[in-house]
């Protein structure tokens, strides 16, 4: 979709405008705003940040879901196509996770389109894995162009209130020369990521990560 700050506000108008700009409430599937993703690949900004709807019939990005509770989805779907105006990407999957979506969450993956240091990668590395459900085996290093796809998680909605809470799936670009295969058997599931609170109150569970700093929200 094209932005133009002067008319509507990026990375909310398209929530329920379809790609000619006209209403709709499912929305579309779009790129932040500040992401560089032209024809100079040296240009290119090191996360691609894409957001979409959760679904229930499955458009947008209804399929996110299963890569949270249907493991076999991804061993059937671990690879992600992405099309610019000027190339064909492919993108294999490293893992996925269950976030905050609050401007206050210790991850906020959605401002970190660009590692200036070896350190920013690392930090969103590092809270990418404590947070993954399952790790695909795939791993992605500072070099990567990175692919993040984000969602709505309707899992942990306790009321009809629809929750602050993110389905997060990371791809990185296949490298030159890779194989396009997947070994399956180097995947396995997180048995304890670091979920929202949301999850441990649904689930009347003590989070074990309540003194954490910046966690967020603070809760008992």
């Amino acid at each position: 979709p094209y932005y133009n700050n002067k008319f509507f506000e990026p990375n909310s108008f398209y929530l329920h405008n379809n790609f000619n700009r006209v209403y709709e409430f499912a929305g579309s599937i779009f790129m932040d705003y500040r992401n560089n993703f032209g024809g100079d690949e040296n240009s290119q900004s090191d996360n691609i940040v894409l957001y979409g709807h959760n679904m229930l019939n499955l458009t947008m990005f209804g399929d996110l879901r299963s890569y949270y509770n249907n493991y076999s989805f991804w061993e059937n779907a671990s690879f992600i196509e992405l099309s610019s105006n000027y190339k064909d990407y492919d993108y294999v999957i490293c893992g996925n996770a269950i976030t905050s979506g609050s401007g206050d969450s210790d991850f906020l993956y959605w401002n970190m389109q660009e590692f200036n240091t070896e350190e920013d990668f690392d930090f969103f590395k590092s809270k990418l894995r404590e947070k993954q459900v399952f790790d695909s085996g795939v791993d992605f290093e500072y070099s990567d162009k990175l692919l993040t796809l984000s969602t709505c998680c309707r899992n942990l909605d306790i009321t009809s209130k629809h929750e602050d809470v993110r389905i997060v799936v990371l791809a990185r670009a296949v490298r030159y020369g890779e194989d396009e295969t997947v070994d399956v058997s180097k995947a396995y599931k997180n048995e304890k990521p670091k979920y929202p609170q949301l999850y441990y109150r649904k689930h009347g569970l003590t989070n074990p990560y309540k003194n954490d700093e910046r966690w967020y929200p603070q809760e008992g």
